[in-house]
């Protein structure tokens, strides 16, 4: 059983006003900090924020950091560090791959997309196609449910198709795609698969081999670490694309498609964020030698925690039948809830949970297009994390009775 007691101490947030007083429930927005995390990016800041790799005893420990932040993300995803892109974002790590297919994709060739995704992972694409004079093709959700039908691929992937760019778990549906079986069939006719794993994340922590992404990325902040995003690259893709990095750095597979240099503090904190993993698994008796399985059992004990606390939540949505995108109970949901009801706006829904302290935001999450597909302008999200709590949950389910 997870420990959701010793992981909020872990948290100096849930210690001070008005953190300690609040559940926050807009976590797929971004999550909290870790003590470890906060006290490796400060010890940066305060000790060696200069240029890094410099001859000097203060620029050795700044490059040393960023080694070890880099370092301790490939062993937690259990990839080769050459294959391991660190940019400043997600959205800018997914502008950037597109760029830097420009020069391999042209008029006969076809981008497949989802209106179930954030726009960071449609927009490049659409972009990339304006501009190569490539073919875009929509694979489209059920506008009832926000779901994606894997029998519909079959009529939107051709021979022509070379990029299919698709969620993992959509952050207003909630629900894990089949990304390992949608590999096979894009690997098939050739084409490289891209994957949007921010939603994911916080709540299954990727085994990126196991997906079959040639391109998985996802967002640091929303996994207990520091503003970056993270992106991970097969081999064939990085031999394929063009560089978006200096000239001088191309023949280093990392900085192949580090096209801004992301905050140097940041990529030091990193050690943090595998302290904070190692410290949770070592509390729950997790004592694998490699550490991104470990790394994977804590966050599947998190999942745990999350879905197990949401149950009542569950319950209500369905004892309501109130709309929520992507279903209330579907079998692979994450605790990652938008609601979108007929009786009530989701306005008033976050200010009804506002006055119980319940924090959460109300709108379309920069998945614009799954609203217009769904005739919504928008929806009120609770999405969990791990250190939410069964009284928080009993607050939400109290305030929502009343206008549900």
């Amino acid at each position: 059983m997870f420990d959701v007691r010793f992981a909020r101490s872990l948290f100096p947030a849930f210690e001070r006003e008005p953190s300690d007083a609040w559940g926050f429930f807009e976590n797929a927005g971004g999550s909290y900090l870790p003590a470890a995390v906060l006290d490796r990016y400060t010890e940066f800041l305060t000790d060696f924020r200069v240029q890094p790799y410099g001859n000097n005893p203060m620029a050795r420990r700044a490059g040393d950091a960023m080694d070890a932040g880099r370092l301790t993300l490939a062993t937690m995803l259990g990839v080769p560090l050459d294959r391991l892109t660190i940019g400043p974002s997600t959205t800018q790590n997914l502008n950037t791959l597109s760029h830097a297919f420009a020069d391999t994709i042209g008029p006969g060739d076809e981008v497949v997309v989802t209106d179930q995704d954030h726009e960071a992972n449609i927009g490049c694409w659409v972009r990339l196609c304006e501009q190569t004079g490539a073919s875009l093709r929509w694979w489209h959700v059920d506008p009832l449910t926000g779901l994606l039908d894997l029998t519909d691929l079959d009529g939107v992937i051709t021979d022509a198709t070379a990029i299919v760019a698709m969620t993992h778990v959509s952050n207003l549906a909630g629900v894990v795609n089949p990304v390992e079986s949608i590999a096979d069939r894009v690997h098939a006719i050739g084409a490289f698969f891209v994957v949007d794993g921010v939603s994911a994340a916080p709540h299954i922590w990727p085994d990126v081999e196991t997906t079959g992404a040639d391109a998985y990325t996802f967002s640091l902040y929303k996994t207990y670490g520091p503003h970056l995003g993270a992106m991970v690259c097969s081999e064939r893709l990085l031999n394929t694309v063009t560089a978006q990095s200096h000239f001088f750095n191309t023949g280093t597979p990392w900085k192949r498609l580090d096209a801004a240099g992301p905050n140097h503090a940041a990529i030091g904190a990193l050690v943090g964020l595998g302290e904070f993993f190692d410290t949770l698994a070592a509390h729950h008796g997790i004592d694998d030698k490699t550490r991104s399985v470990r790394t994977r059992a804590v966050s599947a004990l998190m999942r745990e925690h999350e879905n197990t606390i949401a149950q009542p939540l569950v319950e209500l949505l369905l004892a309501t039948g109130t709309r929520v995108v992507g279903t209330a109970d579907h079998p692979a949901k994450v605790a990652n809830f938008a609601l979108a009801p007929n009786k009530v706006g989701a306005s008033e829904i976050v200010t009804t949970l506002e006055t119980a302290r319940i924090a959460t935001k109300a709108d379309h999450f920069y998945a614009a297009r799954l609203a217009e597909a769904m005739g919504i302008a928008g929806a009120a999200r609770i999405s969990f994390a791990h250190y939410n709590t069964a009284n928080e949950v009993a607050r939400i389910v109290d305030a929502l009775t009343a206008v549900l």
